[in-house]
């Protein structure tokens, strides 16, 4: 075996041992090239009011996926364990999902936020033909709440 192979077998449990007492789930056999490790994720979601960056990792090892971000705890979401093929977690107000086969390209996360439309309201009424209608028509600013949701992009640290 050679160094940089024993290295990256050593950093593997490591991790595996660090991990083992975190609320993992267990990931089904790789489909495909799954090369397991410690994945980097930065996104900012601009469009989000007001805008959030999420930063972290997720940590794939042979039975597991976990994730860590910035700025706030992660927990394991068992109430999503109808899904079979997937594995959530909610950090905060934000969810992720991941795939169980190919965690790191089949991803999503939820973020929640505000979104803001122009409605159309009467502002001033008057009486024509002895019925009550509209004359002026004026823009009203009317608070929607939505989920922005997005794939994650792995960059190096």
């Amino acid at each position: 075996m050679t160094n940089a192979r024993a290295a990256q077998v050593a950093i593997v449990a490591l991790m595996a041992a660090m991990l083992a007492g975190c609320a993992g789930a267990k990931v089904l056999p790789p489909a495909g090239n799954t090369a397991y490790g410690v994945y980097h994720f930065r996104e900012v979601i601009a469009s989000a009011h007001p805008p959030v960056e999420l930063e972290g990792d997720v940590a794939l090892l042979p039975d597991t996926v976990t994730i860590s971000i910035k700025d706030s705890p992660c927990a394991y979401s068992s109430a999503n364990r109808s899904a079979i093929r997937t594995i959530s977690y909610r950090c905060g107000d934000v969810s992720f999902t991941f795939d169980r086969r190919n965690p790191l390209r089949e991803n999503t996360y939820g973020v929640p936020t505000v979104q803001y439309d122009n409605r159309r309201v009467c502002t001033t009424t008057g009486v024509v033909n002895g019925r009550e209608v509209c004359t002026r028509y004026g823009n009203e600013r009317v608070e929607r709440r939505t989920v922005i949701t997005g794939r994650l992009h792995f960059v190096a640290k």
